[in-house]
């Protein structure tokens, strides 16, 4: 088991977000979570990624307690993330987009990087090669120069995906990768995802169109309303009546 959660809960107020929730997401698989518009899905990535403090309960990952730890020190821990509206840095080009997000594993800090150090210059080599190293993996080493501004929806979203890799992650979580892309492109993301798990990097992601979920997972988590309603295998959680009312009854035009 990579990371586990136990009685989870997220209020705002009034408002309880995630409710009791337990999941856990075991090594080197791709584990999805679905539910409706609102059931608390992005909440959950909010909480584990350290956005968010939980209100009550406990995270661990890789053994270890990182129950309301910083996002930077669940990052160097090994937890990366993408966002649903797909967070770049729109005044540089895709290749220095890379670098930058290698940067979290720097060894020499900000006063390397001001004064110039050995370490600051070793870093920025090792930066330079680890960034081309996953624009090759992630399918954007022909558009390394390119401006943010002007590439595609789809480009963005590898390149969200390759700044998440730039962090050396054990766990991945993808808030919708799919979302925005057409049906060919939809298939070049889900076989970069089957690639980064065989790359022995553990996948969780979010997603609501059912095609993309009922093909790549090998176990699901369906929620509602905060509240864990189903969790296991494709066949027992497409097959549990109440995802089948809660969510796979609606009609996906994917």
């Amino acid at each position: 088991m990579l990371l586990k959660v136990d009685n989870l809960v997220k209020s705002f107020g009034g408002l309880v977000a995630i409710d009791a929730l337990d999941l856990q997401v075991n090594k080197g698989e791709i584990f999805s979570i679905i539910g409706p518009n609102g059931a608390g899905k992005t909440t959950l990535f909010n909480v584990i990624s350290g956005k968010y403090r939980p209100s009550s309960g406990k995270i661990t990952f890789e053994g270890k307690d990182i129950t309301g730890l910083k996002p930077y020190n669940i990052a160097r821990r090994g937890i990366a993330r993408t966002f649903q509206v797909t967070a770049v840095f729109s005044q540089f080009t895709v290749f220095e987009n890379i670098v930058i997000g290698h940067q979290l594993h720097a060894k020499s800090g900000m006063f390397g990087a001001v004064f110039g150090t050995g370490q600051a210059h070793k870093d920025a080599r090792e930066s330079r090669e680890k960034s081309e190293k996953i624009l090759e993996f992630t399918g954007l080493t022909d558009i390394s120069d390119k401006p943010i501004a002007n590439t595609t929806q789809e480009e963005r979203k590898r390149l969200s995906i390759g700044l998440a890799l730039a962090t050396d992650p054990k766990l991945i979580l993808l808030d919708e990768p799919v979302s925005g892309v057409n049906m060919q492109e939809m298939d070049g993301i889900i076989d970069l995802i089957r690639k980064i798990r065989d790359a022995g990097i553990t996948v969780c992601l979010i997603e609501h169109k059912m095609r993309v979920v009922m093909g790549i997972s090998d176990r699901i988590l369906a929620i509602n309303y905060g509240k864990k309603i189903a969790e296991g295998t494709v066949k027992e959680v497409s097959s549990n009546q109440q995802v089948i009312d809660a969510y796979l009854g609606v009609k996906d035009a994917a």
